[in-house]
């Protein structure tokens, strides 16, 4: 497997059960971060975790993109 050149590790996905996965993680525990631990965002899921999802507003953005 190929890593990029900064030594962070990749965040690819499986095409279409990566995405189902991740939206229905978002869908139910989205204000605890869990889909942003899942696709390696590990910094804003843990302010989501801490926030509370932003107070609900960022697992809500999220599920709309």
């Amino acid at each position: 497997m190929n890593t990029p050149a900064t030594g962070e590790p990749s965040q690819v996905l499986p095409a279409k059960s990566g995405f189902y996965l991740t939206f229905f993680l978002g869908l139910i525990l989205g204000v605890f971060g869990v889909h942003r631990f899942y696709t390696g965002k590990i910094k804003s899921g843990v302010v989501q975790l801490l926030t509370f999802g932003g107070l609900g507003i960022g697992g809500q953005t999220d599920l709309n993109n």
